[in-house]
């Protein structure tokens, strides 16, 4: 297979006379060339014309010497590059055409004094991109389904009066009901059905880690301290642990930190970055991509075990946790019934008590 990547090298202005100027019109210079040859090993350049020149050189890569075969075009003072390499296995040729990226962009290369080095087709971001894409793909499904998840197990059909989306919930709605006449119908659930579909990082970000008090916090506390009038009556630990609960906190500390996926935020925002580089197939260089490759796949794995950790923990005790309210309740309704019996029984004593008069 054959790998390219093409450049720009545009001529930098300069206040020079117009003799001077008309020199660099429509002549393939030898200076660029020179510069071509002092960048790298072995450079043969055959000129087809005086605006074209074609060519190879040599790279030293991992002990052996490959060869690159390029071409480039004049046009005015500018140059625009192809460089072509012939390789068998695709990631030896990115591998190759890394290296040639960072001769061409070095601080020091051989261009800069005179031309500005543009990237106007990178196959090495191309291919980073490539390996990427599926892996934000699955990571982004994944958290949608994790907020999902634990946001309905949290609030049922309730869940997307978040505190942190307040104000984007109009937009959102819209969004959502945007998304179904899309996809399927919109109908008056529409944004319950999509509205985590439209969230972007930003949005993920603020919900799982702005800290605030949430209205059930405010009052479990207003309740304890009607309950309480002189809390001087009351034990130091109990105060400070009913205190402590309208503490600001995300929901990230409310309902995800015994998912054990660790540093999440960190990650979040590194693969926000780079997310965004690759769904619009910007440059990506290779120490950018084994660090988002790295991050992408442990949270990937992190998530699964997350998801997991909620269908085996959260959903049974959820279900545990009705079932003790469904037992109060029906304690409680037993006492009634056994209120109301013990008051029939009474007025028939009083009753038959009366009659034997």
């Amino acid at each position: 297979m054959t790998i390219r990547n093409s450049y720009v090298f545009l001529y930098k202005d300069k206040k020079e006379s117009r003799e001077i100027s008309e020199s660099y019109i429509m002549i393939n210079s030898p200076q660029f060339s020179e510069m071509f040859r002092k960048s790298f090993l072995e450079v043969n350049v055959k000129v087809k014309n005086m605006f074209k020149s074609c060519g190879d050189f040599k790279l030293n890569y991992k002990k052996q010497i490959r060869k690159i075969k390029f071409e480039y075009y004049c046009v005015q003072k500018n140059y625009y590059l192809d460089i072509f390499f012939d390789c068998k296995a695709e990631k030896s040729g990115i591998e190759i055409m890394n290296i040639i990226n960072n001769i061409i962009n070095d601080e020091n290369n051989k261009f800069s004094k005179q031309y500005i080095p543009i990237i106007s087709y990178d196959s090495v971001s191309e291919y980073y991109c490539n390996q990427l894409y599926p892996l934000f793909n699955i990571f982004e499904r994944k958290l949608r389904e994790i907020l999902i998840n634990i946001y309905t197990l949290q609030f049922e059909s309730k869940y997307f009066e978040n505190e942190n989306l307040k104000n984007d919930i109009n937009y959102m709605k819209m969004q959502s009901n945007q998304l179904a006449n899309e996809y399927a119908r919109k109908d008056s659930d529409s944004y319950i059905k999509y509205m985590f579909y439209n969230l972007t990082y930003e949005q993920v970000e603020k919900i799982l880690f702005d800290e605030y008090v949430s209205d059930s916090e405010k009052a479990t506390v207003e309740k304890f301290l009607l309950d309480n009038e002189n809390l001087l009556n009351l034990d130091e630990n109990e105060i400070r642990q009913n205190f402590e609960i309208a503490k600001r906190k995300c929901d990230w500390d409310r309902y995800f930190r015994n998912k054990k996926i660790i540093n999440f935020k960190e990650d979040l925002s590194i693969l926000h970055k780079n997310r965004n580089n690759v769904a619009h197939f910007k440059l990506i260089n290779t120490e950018n991509y084994n660090k988002c490759i790295k991050i992408i796949k442990k949270v990937n794995k992190k998530l699964d075990n997350a998801i997991e950790i909620t269908k085996q923990k959260d959903f049974t005790s959820k279900n545990f946790e009705m079932m003790r309210e469904s037992s109060n309740n029906f304690n409680k309704l037993l006492n009634i019934i056994l209120e109301c019996q013990k008051s029939i029984y009474d007025n028939l004593e009083e009753y038959f008590d009366f009659k034997n008069l």
